[in-house]
């Protein structure tokens, strides 16, 4: 009976030291996001800079390589391009094509082979004809319902806000931008501040009861 104490000592040293481990590895993945993040987006054909050289993105056959094997040598590789990586085969395009295909996100529709997205189908423009409606035709996920690309979907938006809300910031539903994130973040921080403050005064302000004899 006498080891119980002291088997629930090292229980509880050891989950400390895990705890600490895993909140030290959190913290390496976490600095290392924003590095990653930065390498595929320059890798993979998101970087909004044109490599130098880069015209007219057709190749020689003027026709999409085969999948699933990402393009590298159609029209020659362009000079800055990461990775060999190719450029996206719409006319006058400098965008590096997107992994598994010839195509940047802006062309993905021109690609017959992709079943990832279809058009926006956000109406920008009705006319007087019931049938005469212009859509937005931006790439959109097939799984999104309704069928709407980033720009256009009151889902994440609205869930955004609710997001805020359940940590105590009420930022209005409007049409406005969102904040920056920085900003966020120091009203978050503000926030769970002063419910902490609230709760040491309400700890100090409580009356302490004795019990009479």
């Amino acid at each position: 009976m006498g080891d119980g104490p002291e088997v629930i000592r090292r229980r509880r040293r050891r989950l400390l030291q895990l705890c600490s481990l895993y909140r030290a590895q959190l913290w390496a993945l976490a600095d290392e996001l924003s590095a990653r993040h930065a390498e595929y987006w320059w890798e993979h054909g998101a970087s909004p800079i044109v490599a130098p050289g880069a015209g007219n993105a057709v190749g020689d056959g003027g026709a999409p390589l085969p999948l699933p094997l990402p393009p590298a040598v159609n029209g020659g590789v362009r000079a800055g391009s990461a990775a060999g990586r190719a450029g996206c085969l719409a006319a006058n395009c400098g965008a590096k094509a997107m992994p598994l295909t010839s195509y940047c996100f802006d062309h993905i529709l021109s690609d017959p082979k992709q079943r990832l997205y279809k058009p926006c189908a956000f109406v920008t423009k009705r006319s007087g004809m019931q049938s005469d409606v212009t859509t937005c035709g931006k790439p959109a996920l097939t799984g999104i319902t309704p069928l709407r690309c980033s720009e256009h979907d009151p889902k994440s938006q609205r869930l955004f806000i609710n997001a805020l809300k359940k940590v105590g910031i009420d930022l209005p539903l409007t049409s406005k931008s969102v904040p920056k994130l920085s900003l966020l973040i120091c009203e978050s921080v503000r926030q769970i501040q002063m419910k902490r403050r609230m709760q040491l005064n309400g700890a100090k302000n409580v009356p302490l009861h004795r019990s009479s004899k």
